[in-house]
């Protein structure tokens, strides 16, 4: 069963939204009769997401609405009090939001009297989430739609009642976890403490947190388009072209780069930790999951800081540098790791992007984790230029990821010297992908 828009002109066209679907409506559609004439051609664009492919689905297709008009289209959410509403239709997208995640019952309205009213598959709704306490009700609304789920606790969709601005709210019920194994009280908190204090479009943005005697509430920016393992999956499974794949890498970089400034190493950079704000290219690109980050002081007058270093075994295999494991030839096991393990980790998602498959694993071979890992430890890039996955892959794209997989952590990249490689700061380039990380970053508030 699909989840439809109902066209209110006639009460009955019923336009259904299947699983990836991506389509626009508008002046020109078919299933828009009688659309006036104040409509634009492509008025308004939907995107399904999926982040489960065996249709069993515990977390339902995510339909997004992207306001694409001339004129604006006006979202008039179905939980929101009408004496709370700005307009009788509700917001106008374009001066607030540009894209937003549909829930039962919302409303577009393309002029005063046309309008798309959503409606979600019965069987894909999920139960109401746990009662926030009544501080929270009065500046956030927590809607039982479900968009995430995880060992500590399941994401919600939420609504700012001031702003009609959507965010993810991540519930954790706080006995649940306090009955883990391991369980520590610093660990839960960890990750919004590190977030609090960081301010960049290209990390995720933390809005609010609750403790409750019973539930943690964490509020975060929803970011709508996915995260970047999902993307390729489905729609880039050969890699994506060297200039696509640039401007994504170059504002991970950025992101790493403000962190590593402010005395952060995230620690477990990975495609599935890289979300986008749209299916589109240009799109901004926003680093998430911080629950395996460590913060490092980084006072220039502590000797103790410069030399610190960390020593925990965290991350994914395929993006680990081999000196998280303690298996580096270049590096003394007992010494641990510095931030230099990000730069590893960004060269394994760029060499993902650009040829569809993490750099260290082999088709023709073993992939176990420890095959994976021997073939990190060596370091054998000599694939680059055999290999026939990279056939056409550009000269820039390769020499940034050999710079980047470098076994000696004093050679390898920094965030500053990667964001100048000439991938991205080569004077044909450099202008354009200025203007296009603008432009991505335009909407960020």
């Amino acid at each position: 069963m699909a989840n439809s828009l109902t066209y209110i002109v006639d009460l009955k066209t019923q336009i259904p939204i299947y699983a990836r679907d991506e389509f626009s409506l508008g002046r020109d559609s078919p299933q828009l009769e009688h659309a006036h004439g104040t409509i634009s051609k492509r008025h308004v664009k939907f995107h399904c997401i999926v982040f489960e492919d065996d249709g069993q689905w515990s977390i339902p297709p995510l339909v997004y609405a992207e306001d694409v008009s001339t004129n604006g289209t006006y979202l008039r959410r179905a939980q929101t009090p009408v004496e709370d509403q700005p307009d009788p239709r509700g917001i106008l997208m374009r001066s607030s939001i540009r894209i937003t995640l549909l829930e039962e019952n919302d409303e577009l309205w393309f002029h005063p009297s046309v309008f798309l009213r959503y409606h979600v598959n019965k069987d894909l709704e999920g139960e109401d989430p746990p009662f926030p306490s009544a501080v929270i009700g009065r500046r956030f609304q927590v809607e039982k739609r479900k968009i995430g789920e995880g060992g500590h606790g399941a994401v919600h969709i939420a609504v700012h009642r001031k702003t009609q601005r959507q965010l993810a709210c991540k519930i954790v019920p706080l006995d649940i976890v306090r009955q883990q194994q391991n369980f520590c009280e610093e660990k839960l908190t960890q990750e919004f403490e590190i977030l609090r204090d960081l301010d960049h479009p290209n990390i995720i943005r933390l809005e609010k947190v609750f403790h409750s005697h019973t539930n943690l509430y964490i509020f975060q920016e929803l970011v709508p388009g996915g995260d970047l393992f999902s993307f390729m999956d489905k729609s880039h499974p050969a890699g994506v072209s060297a200039i696509e794949a640039a401007v994504i890498v170059q504002q991970i970089l950025r992101g790493v780069d403000y962190l590593h400034e402010h005395g952060i190493v995230h620690r477990d950079l990975k495609p599935d930790n890289i979300l986008l704000s749209s299916t589109k290219g240009g799109c901004r690109v926003v680093i998430t999951d911080f629950g395996q980050s460590r913060y490092l002081p980084n006072s220039e007058h502590s000797v103790q800081s410069l030399t610190r270093r960390m020593n925990t075994l965290v991350g994914t295999v395929g993006y680990i540098a081999p000196e998280v494991y303690r298996r580096n030839p270049k590096i003394i096991p007992e010494s641990g790791y510095s931030k230099a393990v990000d730069i590893w980790s960004v060269g394994c998602i760029t060499s993902y992007l650009v040829c569809g498959k993490p750099i260290f694993r082999d088709g023709h071979d073993e992939n176990s984790d420890r095959a994976i890992q021997n073939r990190s430890i060596e370091c054998n890039l000599d694939l680059l230029d055999d290999d026939s996955f990279w056939q056409n892959v550009g000269r820039r794209a390769k020499d940034f990821i050999r710079r980047s997989l470098v076994l000696d952590e004093d050679v390898r990249m920094t965030a500053k010297q990667a964001l100048q490689h000439e991938w991205f700061s080569n004077p044909t380039h450099a202008d354009e992908f200025e203007a296009v990380y603008q432009h991505a970053i335009q909407d960020w508030i």
